[in-house]
């Protein structure tokens, strides 16, 4: 009985301590680089589009048509995306699909005096995950994530500094609820009659 109990109660313990996975992505690019610096099309009003090289991996995305566009001065404008949908998709160097989403609603894009700052925001919703070659758990085969660039034509020596990301949430399974207090007493009590009785057992 002690040989069974033990592992159940770690079972337990263990199940209220299971976390989902998430892998972060991110490059920079600057007039010192060595290639041209991407960057997206269509910021205000959308559709957005943009395909950046994150490390060893390609993301892909393009949003859907802005619903609104305020412009806050001469040439600044705030797009919303209060739709959702588009395409967010991450390709690996020998370009197989890694990731596979659309976009959620309410991503926006700025584009600031006369483009000297610019950023895009979206949060994803990821339908397939190749959890193996992101190296995610084996049951994060879906989840959420945030794709998000910026644009500073003041930042560092060089300026015209463009800054990309990619976060990626999996979603397991849920897992299984833990027992409440009251069960876990049960079981330490039936535990204890157990033994007893073995013990009175064995004494005569």
């Amino acid at each position: 009985m002690k040989r069974f109990f033990l592992p159940v109660v770690l079972s337990l313990f263990a199940t209220g301590l299971a976390q989902a996975d998430q892998i972060s992505l991110s490059s920079t690019c600057d007039p010192s680089s060595p290639t041209l610096c991407a960057q997206p099309n269509n910021l205000i009003g959308g559709p957005v589009s943009l395909s950046v090289s994150l490390g060893a991996d390609t993301l892909v995305f393009t949003s859907t048509a802005a619903t609104q566009v305020i412009q806050g001065g001469i040439t600044s404008y705030d797009s919303y995306f209060a739709n959702g949908g588009g395409s967010v998709q991450l390709f690996s160097s020998s370009h197989q699909l890694l990731a596979n989403g659309t976009f959620l609603p309410g991503a926006t894009s700025t584009s600031d005096q006369g483009g000297v700052f610019a950023s895009f925001d979206g949060d994803v919703n990821f339908s397939y995950l190749n959890d193996a070659l992101l190296g995610l758990s084996p049951a994060d085969t879906i989840g959420t994530g945030h794709v998000s660039y910026s644009f500073d034509g003041t930042f560092g020596p060089n300026g015209d500094t463009n800054f990309y990301a990619l976060d990626i949430l999996g979603d397991p399974p849920a897992p299984t609820p833990a027992p409440e207090p009251s069960t876990l007493l049960l079981l330490v009590a039936g535990l204890a009659v157990v033994l007893a009785a073995r013990s009175f057992s064995q004494s005569r």
